[in-house]
């Protein structure tokens, strides 16, 4: 389930700041848990142990939909199509080491 961004800072990165760098790389980095999969219409699964942070449908693809580092990005530069003009659903994911 998706949480806010400070709620998570609050409980799982507040968990991992009292770790050493060592310890982070061996606990986060190199793991290789068994993932299972799943077929289920009715939800959506991250990718990569990601974190969904939110999903909005875009009826406009120039309308932006995010914002980094003071630019904003619209559906069309995401998809690196100017011509794209589909409504969309758009899904943001937080990705870390």
């Amino acid at each position: 389930m998706a949480k806010y961004l400070e709620d998570w800072l609050d409980t799982d990165v507040a968990e991992a700041e009292k770790l050493s760098i060592g310890q982070l790389s061996n606990q986060f980095f190199f793991r290789d848990p068994t993932r299972p999969n799943y077929i289920d219409f009715e939800h959506f699964y991250s990718p990569a142990d990601g974190t969904i942070l939110y999903q909005k449908f875009i009826e406009d693809p120039t309308e932006p939909i995010v914002e980094i580092k003071g630019i904003n990005y619209t559906l069309q530069d995401a998809m690196c199509d100017k011509t794209y003009n589909k409504p969309s659903l758009v899904i943001g994911i937080f990705l870390s080491f």
